[in-house]
């Protein structure tokens, strides 16, 4: 009997270090094994989070095939200021990574707290730059 893997609900420290790395092989060996590709802790952003802060464009890819929410929202730490896959790739300087992200399903007007965004987000990037 051949029984497919479930999601496991917590976060797998493996998954967020390949991410993290941009190891692709390990990430793809850590879904295979069932980790669940949504999950952080209050000290770790989920592996979408941390693969888009870093510009890992081909673990994004493969995490988004795998199921990982572009839209979500994480809070670490609890900090002040929430964000999500692709604020992240914007803050820092990943846009091809962002532009993917968009092209997967991830929102400009994803408000992670009131009156904040990607679009206010790259706004401000772009503010910088001049």
């Amino acid at each position: 009997m051949n029984k497919a893997k479930r999601p496991s609900a917590k976060a797998d420290k493996a998954l967020f270090d390949a991410a993290c790395k941009g190891d692709l092989p390990t990430v793809r060996e850590r879904i295979a094994a069932g980790a669940n590709v949504n999950a952080g802790t209050k000290d770790q952003y989920p592996p979408l989070c941390i693969a888009a802060a870093f510009g890992h464009l081909e673990v994004v890819r493969e995490l988004t095939r795998a199921g990982a929410d572009a839209n979500q929202i994480a809070q670490v730490r609890r900090e002040t200021f929430p964000s999500s896959p692709l604020i992240l790739a914007i803050k820092n300087g990943h846009f091809e990574v962002a532009q993917e992200l968009v092209r997967l399903g991830a929102r400009l007007e994803l408000e992670t707290h009131p009156g904040r965004n990607a679009a206010t987000e790259a706004a401000f990037i772009a503010i910088k730059c001049n």
